[in-house]
C-alpha cells in the first residue's frame, strides 16, 4: 500500500480513486487547493488524479468564461474602459485586456504615437544625444 492509499484510508475512503473523485469532482476542490491541503506540488496532485482515472476540469476558472469579442464589446471598452467592462463580465481586467488586445493582435498604441505625423516628428539632428554606457 502506498502513502496515498494510506492517506485515503485515514480520511475514511476505501480507495485513493474514491478520495480523488470525492474531493476533486464532488466537492469541486481545485488542484491548487488540494496541493495546499496535502502539502505537495500541484503537479503531484495532477499526476495522482490522472493515475486514478479522474477526468480533469478545464483550466481557467472564472477567467476562462467564453465571450465573443465583437465590435460592440470593443466600442463598450472604448466608451467605459477596460476595468468597468471587466467588472460587468465578471473577469479580471488582465483577462479581458489579454483577450481583446493580445489574442486578437490589436495592441493599442498611445494616442501621442497615433497622432504623430512626419511633419511633427523630430529630425535626427533634433534628437537628444544618446548617453554612452560604461
Amino acid at each position: 500500500m502506498n502513502q496515498w492509499e494510506s492517506l485515503a484510508r485515514s480520511l475514511h475512503y476505501n480507495t485513493e480513486q474514491e478520495m480523488w473523485t470525492n474531493l476533486y469532482l464532488n466537492k469541486n476542490l481545485s488542484i491548487a487547493n488540494l496541493s495546499a491541503r496535502f502539502a505537495c506540488a500541484p503537479h503531484t496532485i495532477r499526476m495522482r488524479l490522472k493515475k486514478a482515472g479522474v477526468t480533469m476540469r478545464p483550466r481557467g476558472g472564472e477567467n476562462n468564461i467564453k465571450y465573443e469579442v465583437t465590435p460592440e464589446l470593443e466600442a463598450e471598452i472604448d466608451r467605459d474602459g477596460v476595468a468597468a467592462v471587466a467588472e460587468r463580465l465578471h473577469v479580471t481586467v488582465q483577462a479581458l485586456y489579454r483577450r481583446v488586445y493580445y489574442k486578437r493582435g490589436r495592441h493599442r498604441r498611445s494616442t501621442a504615437v497615433q497622432e504623430a505625423s512626419p511633419e511633427t516628428a523630430l529630425s535626427p539632428s533634433e534628437c537628444p544625444p544618446e548617453k554612452s554606457r560604461q
